[in-house]
């Protein structure tokens, strides 16, 4: 072999193996983090709603070792009239950016001046702020109120997050995928598994259906990130989930290392009756809604709910909050 052709291909080695093993941009999501729950429209729970807080390792960047407190946010939030033994509950703040003129109908202040509405036996652990609207049962909020409409919750911290969904989504749709599925289409007990490979895992599907009581399992490592994004920008993602239907995480990884990102105008997202959901969902152009059946066996989300349209979370659903970590310039994409 000529020694020209040799150090060619020495260069096209070494540009491969690079390919191989160059870092990921460090990509996050900002302001967006602390929330649990985010709407740029309006949020909406009914009964026995359970934003919690995660004790163990996760979420390490919060103070000592408990987790995460999740915020709620969105233009309004009214939250479902709940009773003693099961009201809806939040860890950590809720903001509702509605001012007085912008506000929905709520007992006890003057028609269309709400912007939140706690049921009856609402427990909200952090501060409740808006833009102006009114607080319907203030005494709900343990950190107190602020209608002054000046928070800077408000004024500062939603609308960054906000814009921060937008930004990091056109991130993670950019990221070149390891990895194109077709459509998940599962019937009723269906199964289907996602293995993946060691470090960062772009994945592209155009869609993922799961039936009645139907599974979908993400087989990925401890230190392992999945980003799966569903749908293209010509091409609107949806993510639905039948009653009892499930997606399920094994071989170590955890709820904070699994996004679901949808890509599109109007792309939704929806979670049955009895669902486990592992993994946040991002969609800035989308919508969601859960199961609102009376059920014994209450819907678990793992993650967080990050919306640009309307957030409406059906009867009886525990939602985990785990902030996903992001993407950190360790990360390898196995992508030439």
């Amino acid at each position: 072999m000529r020694t020209k052709d040799v150090a060619q291909r020495a260069v096209v080695v070494g540009l491969v193996a690079l390919a191989f093993t160059r870092p990921a941009a460090s990509q996050s999501l900002g302001a967006a983090r602390s929330f649990a729950v985010l709407s740029s429209g309006d949020v909406t729970f009914k009964n026995r709603v359970n934003v919690n807080q995660v004790s163990g390792s996760q979420g390490a960047t919060c103070p000592g070792s408990v987790g995460c407190p999740g915020d709620v946010g969105g233009i309004t939030i009214l939250m479902g009239r709940g009773n003693a033994s099961a009201p809806d509950t939040v860890s950590g703040d809720v903001i509702g950016s509605a001012n007085s003129s912008q506000g929905i109908n709520c007992s006890g202040n003057a028609p269309g001046t709400t912007a939140i509405c706690l049921g009856n036996d609402s427990e909200i652990a952090g501060l409740c702020a808006t833009g102006g609207g009114a607080i319907d049962s203030p005494s709900e909020c343990g950190l107190g109120v602020d209608t002054s409409g000046s928070n800077s919750d408000v004024t500062g911290l939603l609308p960054q997050a906000d814009s921060a969904i937008v930004s990091f989504s056109a991130g993670l749709a950019a990221l070149p995928a390891t990895q194109a599925l077709p459509e998940i289409a599962l019937r009723t007990r269906g199964t289907t598994t996602i293995t993946t490979s060691s470090g960062l895992n772009v994945i592209s599907v155009p869609a993922v259906t799961a039936g009645t009581n139907s599974t979908i399992t993400i087989t990925a490592g401890t230190n392992d990130t999945v980003v799966i994004n569903i749908g293209s920008s010509s091409e609107s993602g949806s993510l639905q989930l039948g009653n009892g239907a499930s997606v399920l995480l094994s071989g170590g990884i955890t709820p904070d290392r699994v996004i679901f990102n949808l890509l599109g105008a109007s792309t939704t997202a929806q979670l049955g009756n009895n669902s486990v959901f592992n993994g946040s969902i991002l969609a800035p152009q989308g919508q969601f809604t859960s199961g609102d059946g009376n059920t014994p066996n209450p819907i678990i989300i793992n993650g967080a709910l990050l919306f640009g349209g309307s957030v409406s979370i059906g009867n009886n659903t525990n939602l985990n909050f785990f902030p996903f970590g992001g993407i950190s310039s360790g990360d390898r994409k196995s992508v030439v």
